[in-house]
């Protein structure tokens, strides 16, 4: 069923001869009196209906292919550069982190290397009590 519908979508001149044939066809019916008139508006009005498909392939191209799922080009280019812009931003957070971390890393390392160094030294003095 999808082939049918891209046939028809490509080639507008198909579906509009389609449509014209199913019109021809309603009328030499009508004329020979094999249908009622019943028959003859519900052909008619699928006739209608589509040429005006034909006329507005784009606006039905996007309807079929946001109901299918399908992204047009067009979208496609945005998802994709939303997609690289995305990336770039996880990267850049990725490089920022890694280094914030190294850094907190290193001033770890320097406060462990501080407070092994105060207790080969002498003891501090208590503080003496406060006079009142």
């Amino acid at each position: 069923m999808d082939e049918f519908v891209d046939f028809l979508l490509s080639n507008n001149g198909a579906a509009f001869a389609i449509a014209l044939l199913i019109f021809i066809v309603t009328v030499w019916l009508v004329i020979k009196r094999f249908i009622g008139f019943v028959v003859t508006i519900i052909l008619l009005v699928f006739a209608l209906v589509s040429g005006f498909f034909v006329a507005n392939a784009d606006l039905v191209r996007e309807i079929i292919k946001g109901l299918a799922g399908r992204s047009t080009p067009k979208e496609q280019q945005t998802l994709d550069q939303l997609k690289n812009q995305f990336y770039k931003s996880f990267e850049e957070i990725k490089n920022e982190f890694s280094q914030q971390k190294q850094e907190f890393d290193a001033i770890l390392e320097r406060a462990k290397k501080e407070d092994v160094a105060p207790e080969k030294a002498e003891p501090k003095p208590a503080p003496k009590p406060a006079e009142k």
